[in-house]
Protein backbone atom coordinates (compact mmCIF):
# COMPACT_ATOMS: atom_id res chain seq x y z
CA UNK A 1 0.00 0.00 0.00
CA UNK A 2 2.64 2.14 0.37
CA UNK A 3 5.65 2.76 -2.00
CA UNK A 4 8.68 1.53 -1.79
CA UNK A 5 10.65 4.23 -2.08
CA UNK A 6 8.46 5.84 0.62
CA UNK A 7 9.41 3.24 3.04
CA UNK A 8 12.94 4.97 3.05
CA UNK A 9 11.32 7.74 4.68
CA UNK A 10 11.41 5.88 8.29
CA UNK A 11 14.80 6.79 7.78
CA UNK A 12 15.72 10.08 9.60
CA UNK A 13 18.82 11.15 8.01
CA UNK A 14 16.16 10.60 4.37
CA UNK A 15 13.87 12.97 5.94
CA UNK A 16 16.17 15.46 6.69
CA UNK A 17 17.60 15.11 3.02
CA UNK A 18 13.88 15.76 1.56
CA UNK A 19 13.62 18.66 3.56
CA UNK A 20 16.98 20.22 2.37
CA UNK A 21 15.74 19.67 -1.12
CA UNK A 22 12.60 21.26 -0.56
CA UNK A 23 13.74 24.47 0.90
CA UNK A 24 16.40 24.49 -1.78
CA UNK A 25 13.81 24.33 -4.56
CA UNK A 26 15.66 20.75 -6.15
CA UNK A 27 12.97 19.40 -8.72
CA UNK A 28 11.57 15.72 -6.84
CA UNK A 29 8.93 14.05 -6.68
CA UNK A 30 7.92 11.95 -4.21
CA UNK A 31 4.41 9.77 -3.79
CA UNK A 32 2.52 7.89 -1.34
CA UNK A 33 -0.39 5.10 -2.20
CA UNK A 34 -3.15 4.41 -0.01
CA UNK A 35 -5.45 1.65 0.41
CA UNK A 36 -8.17 3.21 -1.55
CA UNK A 37 -5.35 4.18 -4.52
CA UNK A 38 -5.43 7.98 -3.40
CA UNK A 39 -1.90 9.86 -3.87
CA UNK A 40 -0.40 12.27 -2.45
CA UNK A 41 2.38 14.19 -5.07
CA UNK A 42 4.88 16.73 -4.60
CA UNK A 43 6.56 18.02 -7.56
CA UNK A 44 9.06 20.84 -7.97
CA UNK A 45 7.93 22.25 -4.39
CA UNK A 46 4.20 22.11 -5.63
CA UNK A 47 1.44 20.10 -4.00
CA UNK A 48 -1.06 19.05 -6.20
CA UNK A 49 -2.95 16.81 -4.05
CA UNK A 50 -3.41 16.29 -0.28
CA UNK A 51 -3.69 13.47 1.90
CA UNK A 52 -3.22 12.65 5.22
CA UNK A 53 -5.27 9.71 5.70
CA UNK A 54 -2.97 7.95 8.93
CA UNK A 55 -4.91 4.57 9.33
CA UNK A 56 -4.47 3.24 5.56
CA UNK A 57 -0.96 4.57 5.11
CA UNK A 58 0.57 3.73 8.55
CA UNK A 59 4.08 4.82 9.44
CA UNK A 60 5.47 6.06 6.58
CA UNK A 61 2.70 8.27 5.57
CA UNK A 62 2.74 9.48 9.20
CA UNK A 63 6.46 10.36 8.79
CA UNK A 64 5.54 11.82 5.53
CA UNK A 65 2.64 13.83 6.70
CA UNK A 66 5.08 15.95 9.56
CA UNK A 67 7.55 16.77 5.77
CA UNK A 68 4.62 18.18 4.35
CA UNK A 69 3.51 20.05 7.05
CA UNK A 70 7.26 21.45 7.01
CA UNK A 71 6.85 22.02 3.46
CA UNK A 72 3.76 24.05 3.39
CA UNK A 73 5.25 25.81 6.25
CA UNK A 74 8.71 27.16 4.34
CA UNK A 75 6.35 27.50 0.76
CA UNK A 76 6.06 30.96 -0.61
CA UNK A 77 2.96 32.50 -0.43
CA UNK A 78 3.23 32.52 -3.96
CA UNK A 79 3.58 28.74 -4.84
CA UNK A 80 0.54 28.25 -1.50
CA UNK A 81 -1.14 30.60 -4.14
CA UNK A 82 -1.34 28.39 -6.83
CA UNK A 83 -3.88 25.89 -4.77
CA UNK A 84 -6.11 28.14 -4.19
CA UNK A 85 -9.73 28.53 -5.70
CA UNK A 86 -10.95 31.35 -7.75
CA UNK A 87 -10.94 34.34 -6.31
CA UNK A 88 -13.38 37.07 -6.02
CA UNK A 89 -11.81 40.32 -6.21
CA UNK A 90 -13.45 43.75 -5.26
CA UNK A 91 -11.59 47.04 -6.23
CA UNK A 92 -12.45 50.62 -4.55
CA UNK A 93 -13.69 53.89 -5.79
CA UNK A 94 -10.40 54.37 -8.20
CA UNK A 95 -11.16 57.92 -9.07
CA UNK A 96 -8.79 58.46 -12.00
CA UNK A 97 -5.92 56.99 -9.92
CA UNK A 98 -4.32 54.95 -12.73
CA UNK A 99 -0.76 54.94 -11.05
CA UNK A 100 -2.17 53.22 -8.28
CA UNK A 101 -4.38 50.80 -10.56
CA UNK A 102 -1.68 49.89 -12.00
CA UNK A 103 0.49 48.90 -9.23
CA UNK A 104 -2.49 47.51 -7.41
CA UNK A 105 -3.48 45.05 -11.17
CA UNK A 106 0.42 43.83 -10.97
CA UNK A 107 0.43 42.97 -7.36
CA UNK A 108 -2.91 41.22 -7.41
CA UNK A 109 -2.63 39.83 -10.98
CA UNK A 110 -6.37 38.91 -11.58
CA UNK A 111 -6.56 36.03 -14.26
CA UNK A 112 -9.33 34.59 -16.34
CA UNK A 113 -11.29 32.68 -13.17
CA UNK A 114 -11.57 35.39 -10.59
CA UNK A 115 -14.23 37.44 -10.47
CA UNK A 116 -13.38 41.16 -10.25
CA UNK A 117 -16.18 43.20 -8.95
CA UNK A 118 -15.36 47.23 -9.01
CA UNK A 119 -17.17 49.28 -7.27
CA UNK A 120 -17.66 52.33 -9.79
CA UNK A 121 -16.51 55.51 -9.81
CA UNK A 122 -13.55 55.19 -12.09
CA UNK A 123 -13.38 58.94 -13.13
CA UNK A 124 -13.21 62.15 -12.26
CA UNK A 125 -11.02 63.99 -9.42
CA UNK A 126 -7.66 61.99 -10.22
CA UNK A 127 -5.09 62.73 -12.82
CA UNK A 128 -5.81 59.28 -15.13
CA UNK A 129 -9.26 58.84 -15.77
CA UNK A 130 -8.68 57.88 -19.16
CA UNK A 131 -5.94 55.47 -18.49
CA UNK A 132 -8.10 54.16 -15.49
CA UNK A 133 -10.83 53.41 -18.14
CA UNK A 134 -8.18 51.63 -20.49
CA UNK A 135 -7.42 49.14 -18.05
CA UNK A 136 -10.73 48.56 -16.21
CA UNK A 137 -11.60 47.49 -19.90
CA UNK A 138 -8.70 45.07 -20.21
CA UNK A 139 -10.29 43.94 -17.19
CA UNK A 140 -12.98 42.84 -19.02
CA UNK A 141 -11.49 41.51 -21.53
CA UNK A 142 -8.88 39.10 -19.25
CA UNK A 143 -11.09 38.34 -15.91
CA UNK A 144 -14.87 37.95 -14.99
CA UNK A 145 -15.70 41.91 -14.65
CA UNK A 146 -18.50 42.45 -12.97
CA UNK A 147 -18.31 46.43 -13.07
CA UNK A 148 -21.13 48.26 -11.22
CA UNK A 149 -21.87 52.39 -11.61
CA UNK A 150 -20.81 54.68 -9.64
CA UNK A 151 -22.27 58.40 -8.59
CA UNK A 152 -19.57 60.08 -11.02
CA UNK A 153 -20.18 57.51 -13.72
CA UNK A 154 -24.27 59.14 -13.87
CA UNK A 155 -22.53 62.62 -13.82
CA UNK A 156 -19.70 62.05 -16.95
CA UNK A 157 -22.67 60.12 -18.93
CA UNK A 158 -25.45 62.74 -18.77
CA UNK A 159 -23.36 65.15 -18.68
CA UNK A 160 -21.65 63.87 -21.98
CA UNK A 161 -25.42 63.37 -23.12
CA UNK A 162 -26.91 66.85 -22.47
CA UNK A 163 -28.97 65.70 -19.80
CA UNK A 164 -26.72 68.00 -17.61
CA UNK A 165 -24.97 71.30 -17.18
CA UNK A 166 -21.25 70.74 -17.98
CA UNK A 167 -20.22 72.88 -15.32
CA UNK A 168 -22.07 70.55 -12.39
CA UNK A 169 -20.24 67.72 -13.25
CA UNK A 170 -17.24 69.71 -13.63
CA UNK A 171 -17.33 71.40 -10.67
CA UNK A 172 -17.00 67.85 -8.82
CA UNK A 173 -13.93 66.25 -10.39
CA UNK A 174 -15.04 66.25 -13.94
CA UNK A 175 -12.17 68.77 -15.09
CA UNK A 176 -9.58 66.54 -14.33
CA UNK A 177 -11.15 63.98 -16.71
CA UNK A 178 -11.61 66.03 -19.66
CA UNK A 179 -8.07 67.19 -19.20
CA UNK A 180 -6.68 63.12 -18.81
CA UNK A 181 -8.85 62.90 -22.35
CA UNK A 182 -7.76 65.87 -24.30
CA UNK A 183 -4.58 66.69 -22.52
CA UNK A 184 -6.05 70.65 -21.77
CA UNK A 185 -8.95 72.40 -20.40
CA UNK A 186 -11.01 72.25 -22.99
CA UNK A 187 -14.40 70.83 -23.33
CA UNK A 188 -14.83 67.65 -26.50
CA UNK A 189 -16.92 64.84 -25.57
CA UNK A 190 -15.35 63.95 -28.96
CA UNK A 191 -11.98 63.02 -27.39
CA UNK A 192 -13.71 60.32 -25.30
CA UNK A 193 -13.62 57.04 -27.05
CA UNK A 194 -16.64 55.46 -28.20
CA UNK A 195 -16.02 52.42 -26.28
CA UNK A 196 -15.30 54.01 -22.79
CA UNK A 197 -18.92 55.88 -23.05
CA UNK A 198 -20.37 52.57 -24.43
CA UNK A 199 -19.14 50.77 -21.44
CA UNK A 200 -20.74 53.04 -19.29
CA UNK A 201 -23.97 53.46 -20.59
CA UNK A 202 -24.56 49.39 -21.27
CA UNK A 203 -22.81 47.40 -19.33
CA UNK A 204 -21.90 48.67 -16.05
CA UNK A 205 -24.36 47.19 -13.53
CA UNK A 206 -26.22 49.16 -10.41
CA UNK A 207 -25.57 45.88 -7.98
CA UNK A 208 -23.47 42.51 -8.00
CA UNK A 209 -25.25 39.63 -5.39
CA UNK A 210 -22.87 36.71 -4.46
CA UNK A 211 -23.93 33.68 -2.44
CA UNK A 212 -22.61 35.33 0.95
CA UNK A 213 -22.00 39.01 0.17
CA UNK A 214 -23.90 41.78 -2.70
CA UNK A 215 -21.97 44.64 -3.82
CA UNK A 216 -23.24 47.96 -4.45
CA UNK A 217 -21.45 51.10 -4.96
CA UNK A 218 -22.94 53.17 -2.33
CA UNK A 219 -25.87 51.47 0.17
CA UNK A 220 -29.13 49.82 0.53
CA UNK A 221 -31.96 50.76 1.93
CA UNK A 222 -32.33 47.43 4.65
CA UNK A 223 -35.91 46.21 4.00
CA UNK A 224 -35.70 46.72 0.07
CA UNK A 225 -34.26 43.75 -2.02
CA UNK A 226 -31.47 44.66 -4.42
CA UNK A 227 -34.13 45.04 -7.05
CA UNK A 228 -36.64 47.17 -5.59
CA UNK A 229 -33.29 49.46 -4.56
CA UNK A 230 -34.13 53.02 -5.87
CA UNK A 231 -31.19 55.26 -7.18
CA UNK A 232 -30.57 57.23 -4.17
CA UNK A 233 -29.50 54.67 -1.96
CA UNK A 234 -27.33 52.65 -4.51
CA UNK A 235 -25.06 55.54 -5.91
CA UNK A 236 -25.38 58.63 -3.18
CA UNK A 237 -26.17 57.58 0.19
CA UNK A 238 -23.28 57.47 2.71
CA UNK A 239 -22.11 54.55 4.53
CA UNK A 240 -22.87 55.64 7.86
CA UNK A 241 -26.85 54.93 6.95
CA UNK A 242 -26.01 51.06 6.42
CA UNK A 243 -27.96 48.78 8.23
CA UNK A 244 -28.33 44.81 8.03
CA UNK A 245 -29.85 44.15 4.88
CA UNK A 246 -33.02 41.43 4.81
CA UNK A 247 -31.22 39.21 2.92
CA UNK A 248 -28.62 38.48 6.11
CA UNK A 249 -25.57 38.84 3.34
CA UNK A 250 -23.01 41.12 3.67
CA UNK A 251 -22.77 44.45 2.01
CA UNK A 252 -19.15 45.67 0.46
CA UNK A 253 -19.53 48.98 -1.00
CA UNK A 254 -17.13 52.10 -1.82
CA UNK A 255 -18.39 55.91 -1.93
CA UNK A 256 -18.00 57.26 1.40
CA UNK A 257 -14.12 58.02 1.30
CA UNK A 258 -12.38 56.89 4.25
CA UNK A 259 -9.73 59.44 4.94
CA UNK A 260 -7.55 57.37 7.33
CA UNK A 261 -7.23 55.16 4.35
CA UNK A 262 -8.02 52.28 6.04
CA UNK A 263 -11.31 50.02 4.89
CA UNK A 264 -14.10 50.70 7.83
CA UNK A 265 -15.65 46.71 8.71
CA UNK A 266 -18.89 46.66 10.28
CA UNK A 267 -20.85 43.22 11.56
CA UNK A 268 -23.09 44.03 8.30
CA UNK A 269 -21.04 45.90 5.60
CA UNK A 270 -17.71 46.88 4.68
CA UNK A 271 -17.06 50.13 2.89
CA UNK A 272 -13.18 50.25 0.77
CA UNK A 273 -13.22 53.65 -0.18
CA UNK A 274 -10.17 54.55 1.12
CA UNK A 275 -9.59 58.18 -0.54
CA UNK A 276 -6.92 56.96 -3.29
CA UNK A 277 -7.75 60.77 -5.11
CA UNK A 278 -7.18 62.42 -1.91
CA UNK A 279 -3.54 61.44 -0.69
CA UNK A 280 -4.93 57.62 0.55
CA UNK A 281 -4.93 54.06 -0.80
CA UNK A 282 -6.66 52.23 -3.67
CA UNK A 283 -8.04 49.31 -2.02
CA UNK A 284 -8.73 45.59 -3.18
CA UNK A 285 -10.08 42.95 -1.08
CA UNK A 286 -10.15 39.36 -1.64
CA UNK A 287 -13.33 38.68 -0.43
CA UNK A 288 -12.73 35.12 0.23
CA UNK A 289 -9.09 35.61 2.01
CA UNK A 290 -10.67 38.29 4.01
CA UNK A 291 -7.36 40.51 3.24
CA UNK A 292 -6.99 43.69 1.46
CA UNK A 293 -4.32 45.08 -0.28
CA UNK A 294 -3.78 48.40 -0.77
CA UNK A 295 -1.80 51.28 -3.32
CA UNK A 296 -1.44 54.51 -3.86
CA UNK A 297 -0.15 57.11 -6.76
CA UNK A 298 3.39 56.91 -4.91
CA UNK A 299 3.49 53.19 -6.18
CA UNK A 300 3.59 52.03 -2.38
CA UNK A 301 1.65 49.14 -1.12
CA UNK A 302 0.52 47.83 2.18
CA UNK A 303 -1.70 44.84 3.43
CA UNK A 304 -4.63 44.34 5.78
CA UNK A 305 -6.66 41.41 6.85
CA UNK A 306 -10.56 41.76 8.46
CA UNK A 307 -8.88 40.91 11.84
CA UNK A 308 -6.39 43.89 11.80
CA UNK A 309 -9.51 46.02 10.84
CA UNK A 310 -12.55 44.84 12.98
CA UNK A 311 -12.87 47.07 16.22
CA UNK A 312 -15.83 46.54 18.66
CA UNK A 313 -18.88 48.26 17.94
CA UNK A 314 -20.04 49.51 20.62
CA UNK A 315 -23.49 51.33 20.21
CA UNK A 316 -23.78 50.18 16.68
CA UNK A 317 -26.88 50.61 14.96
CA UNK A 318 -29.22 47.49 14.07
CA UNK A 319 -32.29 48.60 13.25
CA UNK A 320 -33.26 49.14 9.73
CA UNK A 321 -34.65 51.80 7.79
CA UNK A 322 -38.39 51.72 7.11
CA UNK A 323 -38.78 53.09 3.04
CA UNK A 324 -39.13 56.70 2.33
CA UNK A 325 -37.12 57.44 5.52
Amino acid sequence: MVDQGMRKLRDRENEHQIIKQFQKGEPMMVTVRTAGAKQVLIWCGHVSQGLCDESSAGEALRTFTVIVHRFLALAPVRERATMHRMRTLAIGDIHGCSTALRKLLDEVQPGKDDIVVTLGDYVDRGPGSKAAMEMVLELERTTQLKPLTGNHEILFTEAAAGRLPVENWLAVGGRETMASYTGGDSWDMQAVPKEHLEFLNERCLRYWDAEKHFFVHANVNAVLTLEEQPDDWLFWTRFENSYPHVSGKMMICGHTAQKEGLPVIRPQAICIDTWAYGGGWLTCMDVGAGTFLQTNEAGEKRQLSIEELRVPTMGAMTQPLAPGE
